[in-house]
C-alpha cells in the first residue's frame, strides 16, 4: 500500500503538478484496482491542497466510445483529470475534446498492472528525459511531408505527413500517459497510404500476442486485403465495421525507456523506445486528422525503420540523433 502512495504523490506532484485550489477529477473504471487506486490518488490530491472528486464509469468496449454526458460535462469544469482503466484510454473520445478545450488536462493509466505501480522507479530525470525525446521526434513528424516506414518482418508502406501536427504523450505533459508511457503520433493525409504492414506482434488493447502475422495491402489511404491467421479475420471484421474503419489512421512512434521490452500484448507496449505503431479507423479530435470511425485499431510494429522525407531517423529500432 505505501508504494502504491508513493506512486500516486509522483503522479499527482511531478506530474499534474497539483497545487492549492486546483480542480481535479480522478476518473476511473468499475473495477477492483482502478477503484482503489483513484481513492489513493483523490487523496493525495486533497493533501496538496487540490480540490479533488472521483468519479466512476462503466469500462467501456471500444476506445471510441463515448462517456456518460455527467461525466463529460465534469470533465470541462475541472482543471485536471486522471484517468485510471484496466484497459482503455480516452484519447479517441468527443468528451476527451471537449474537456481539452475548455482547458483541462489530462494523464491516463490505461492497462497498467498493479504490481507495476509498486515496483516500477521512475526518476524525474527519466521523466524529462522521456519527454525531451518526445518533443524532439514529434518536431521532426511536424516538419516533414512524408514518411515511410520499414521492417525487417516484410512492412513497406509510405504516407504523406503534408499539413499535420504531431501531438506529444508523455508524463509531464497534457494527456501523458502514466506512470512512464510515452508517443509522438501524427495522423497521415487521409488517402495517401499506399504499400504493405505486417503485423506480428500485437494490436493495442487486445491483451495477447498475435496467433499468426497479419498483412494488410493499403491503396489510396484504405487496407483493401487483410490475410492472416485467425486474428486476421478479426480484424477483417473490425475494418468493416463502418466506411472509414479501413482508414490508414496514425503513425506513432514509442519513446519510453523505463518501459519493459518484454511484449505481452498491453496497452502500454506501443509506447516502448524503438517501436512504431500504425493504426486504421479514427484519427480526428486530437489526433489531428480528419476521419471519424467507431474504431482505432494500434499495430504494434518491432525493428521499424523510419525515412522522414527520405532520412533515416529510426534504423531498425534505434533512433539517430
Amino acid at each position: 500500500m505505501l508504494d502504491l502512495v508513493k506512486s500516486a504523490q509522483t503522479i499527482m506532484e511531478t506530474c499534474v503538478k497539483v497545487k492549492p485550489g486546483t480542480k481535479v477529477l480522478v476518473l476511473v473504471d468499475d473495477q477492483a484496482f482502478p477503484e482503489r487506486y483513484g481513492r489513493i490518488l483523490m487523496d493525495v490530491a486533497t493533501s496538496l491542497g487540490g480540490d479533488a472528486v472521483m468519479a466512476i464509469t462503466k469500462k467501456r468496449a471500444n476506445r471510441v466510445d463515448e462517456l456518460p454526458a455527467a461525466i463529460a460535462a465534469a470533465m470541462k469544469s475541472v482543471d485536471q483529470i486522471v484517468y485510471v482503466s484496466n484497459n482503455l484510454g480516452l484519447g479517441r473520445t468527443r468528451a476527451y475534446q471537449e474537456a481539452y478545450e475548455a482547458g483541462a488536462q489530462c494523464r491516463m493509466a490505461s492497462g497498467v498492472p498493479e504490481d507495476y505501480y509498486a515496483k516500477a522507479d521512475i526518476s524525474i530525470a527519466d521523466l524529462e528525459l522521456i519527454g525531451a525525446r518526445t518533443k524532439s521526434m514529434a518536431q521532426k513528424l511536424t516538419d516533414a511531408s512524408q514518411a515511410r516506414v520499414t521492417t525487417p518482418a516484410g512492412t513497406d508502406i509510405t504516407f504523406s505527413l503534408q499539413g499535420r501536427k504531431a501531438l506529444t504523450t508523455h508524463p509531464l505533459d497534457n494527456m501523458g500517459g502514466l506512470p512512464d508511457s510515452a508517443e509522438s503520433s501524427i495522423a497521415p493525409l487521409e488517402g495517401t497510404a499506399e504499400g504493405v504492414i505486417i503485423a506480428d506482434k500485437t494490436i493495442a488493447c487486445w491483451g495477447y500476442m498475435l496467433d499468426a502475422p497479419i498483412r494488410l495491402v493499403f491503396k489510396g489511404g484504405r487496407a483493401v486485403e487483410i490475410t492472416g491467421g485467425r486474428d486476421a479475420e478479426k480484424l477483417r471484421r473490425l475494418a468493416a465495421t463502418d466506411e472509414n474503419a479501413s482508414n490508414f489512421a496514425e503513425l506513432g512512434v514509442g519513446a519510453s525507456h523505463t518501459l519493459s521490452q518484454e511484449l505481452k500484448g498491453d496497452a502500454r507496449e506501443i509506447c516502448q523506445l524503438g517501436t512504431i505503431h500504425l493504426a486504421i479507423g479514427q484519427n480526428v479530435n486530437h489526433l489531428g486528422g480528419a476521419t471519424r470511425s467507431k474504431i482505432h485499431e494500434d499495430m504494434l510494429i518491432t525493428e521499424p525503420t523510419l525515412y522522414l522525407d527520405g532520412k533515416v531517423v529510426i534504423k531498425d529500432g534505434v533512433w539517430i540523433e
